[in-house]
C-alpha cells in the first residue's frame, strides 16, 4: 500500500484556505493515480490507538502512528510525506560524532520499524516544500509528480561533477552510471563557464562542497592543480539548473539536501525538484567520503543506490536497499560501523515519491 500522509490544519496555517484547497485535491488527485491511501493525520486522531495530531505533530508520536500502519497493512508499504518541517517535521537525532552537527535532521526514524533508527526496513520519501508563503512551489512538485506517473520519456545518460581533489574517488562512484572519462572536475570548471546542457541528463551525480549558508556547491584544489586555479572555487548555483525531464540526482555536499526556512533559489535541492527532478538524494548534515576509493561512507552509499536505481527499482526501495547493503558492507569490512558510517546512514534523505522510479530502458 502507497501511504499519503500530511496535516491539513498546518498547511492552512502557512498556505491559507484557497491555496491548501488546492494542495489537497492534487495530493487527492496523487493518491488516486497511486491507488494508495491518503491520512490528513490531524483528521483521523482516534482512528488509529488514538493517536491525536490536532495541536502539534511529535516526531516520536508520529514514528509510532507509522509502526501502527505498517503494522496493520498486510502488504508491503510506501511512505509519502507531503510538506516539510512544518508541516511534518523532521526528527532530530544526535550525532554521532564529534563534528560540529549538534543534531541531525532526519527522516530516517520514519523509515525504521524499530528503535534502531539506522538500518531502514521500509521505502519512504518527502515531497517537501519551501519557505515562501505563496503554495506554488509545493503544488507544482505534487502536479509534477502526478505527470510521472504517465509514460513519458525523460533523458538518457549521466553527468558527473567533483570537487578536483576528490576526483578519484567520483570516479570510483560515476562508473556505475556513466563514463569517467566525461566526468567534470572544479578546478578548472566553475559556475561561470559550466553549461545547463550538460545537466539534460538521467542521472546527475555531485561531489562536491556544500554549506547551510549558501545555496551554492564547491569545487576544491587539488594538489598538482595548476598554481592559478581557486582553492575553493563555486561549482554551481541555482541559476545553473536547466529545466529537467525525470533527472535524479544524488549529491555528496554536505547540507546538500538542507531545505529549512529555505526558499526555492536558497536551495539546490529545491532548486532542482522545481526544475523536474524526479527524485533528490541528499545529506542534511556535513557528510564524509574517501579522497581516494576504495569506496566509503557517502561515496559508497551512492554507489549502491545508482546501482539499484539502474535496475529499475523504485527509489524509496534502492535507498533502503542502498543504506542495508551500505551497514553489511561495513561491518564486514571493519567489524562493526563507526561513528562517520551511523551519521550516514541517518544524513541521507529522499525527497520525491518513492515509488516512482526507471525501468532498465530509463523511461
Amino acid at each position: 500500500m502507497d501511504f499519503v500522509i500530511t496535516h491539513k490544519k498546518r498547511l492552512l496555517r502557512k498556505y491559507g484556505k484557497k491555496g491548501t484547497f488546492h494542495i489537497i485535491k492534487a495530493v487527492k488527485k496523487l493518491v488516486r493515480v497511486k491507488s494508495g491511501r491518503l491520512f490528513l493525520i490531524d483528521e483521523h486522531n482516534g482512528v488509529l490507538n488514538g493517536f491525536d495530531f490536532k495541536k502539534r505533530v511529535e516526531p516520536k508520536r508520529f514514528k509510532k502512528f507509522l509502526d501502527v500502519l505498517d503494522k496493520d497493512s498486510k502488504k508491503e508499504n510506501t511512505f509519502l510525506i507531503i510538506g516539510g518541517n512544518s508541516i511534518i517535521p523532521f526528527y532530530k537525532v544526535e550525532n554521532p560524532t564529534d563534528d560540529e552537527d549538534k543534531v541531525i535532521l532526519t527522516d530516517a526514524p520514519y523509515a525504521s520499524r524499530d528503535d534502531d533508527f539506522l538500518i531502514p526496513q521500509r521505502a519512504f520519501g518527502r515531497i517537501p516544500d519551501s519557505h515562501e508563503k505563496a503554495e506554488d512551489f509545493l503544488l507544482s512538485i505534487i502536479e509534477q509528480t502526478i505527470e510521472y506517473y504517465k509514460a513519458q520519456e525523460g533523458y538518457k545518460g549521466s553527468f558527473g561533477y567533483s570537487a578536483s581533489i576528490w576526483k578519484e574517488a567520483s570516479k570510483a562512484v560515476f562508473r556505475v552510471i556513466g563514463d569517467v572519462k566525461k566526468l567534470k572536475v572544479s578546478p578548472p570548471l566553475n559556475a561561470k563557464n559550466i553549461k545547463k546542457t550538460w545537466l539534460k541528463r538521467q542521472f546527475l551525480y555531485f561531489n562536491l562542497h556544500g554549506t547551510k549558508e549558501t545555496p551554492n556547491w564547491y569545487g576544491q584544489k587539488a594538489l598538482g592543480d595548476a598554481p592559478n586555479f581557486p582553492i575553493y572555487p563555486v561549482a554551481i548555483t541555482p541559476e545553473a539548473v536547466p529545466a529537467l525531464k525525470r533527472s535524479c540526482v544524488f549529491t555528496e555536499a554536505c547540507y546538500g539536501a538542507w531545505i529549512f526556512k529555505k526558499r526555492t533559489e536558497e536551495s539546490m535541492a529545491l532548486k532542482f525538484l522545481s526544475q523536474g527532478s524526479i527524485g533528490f538524494v541528499g545529506s542534511t548534515a556535513i557528510a564524509y567520503g574517501p579522497p581516494t576509493p576504495p569506496s566509503m561512507e557517502a561515496d559508497l552509499l551512492c554507489k549502491y543506490f545508482f546501482q539499484y536505481v539502474e535496475r529499475g527499482v523504485p527509489f524509496g526501495d534502492a535507498l533502503r536497499n542502498a543504506k542495508i547493503d551500505f551497514a553489511k558492507k561495513m561491518v564486514r569490512t571493519q567489524g562493526f560501523l563507526d561513528d562517520d558510517d551511523k551519521k550516514t546512514l541517518l544524513e541521507f534523505q529522499f525527497y520525491g515519491d518513492p515509488s516512482l522510479g526507471f525501468t532498465k530502458k530509463g523511461i
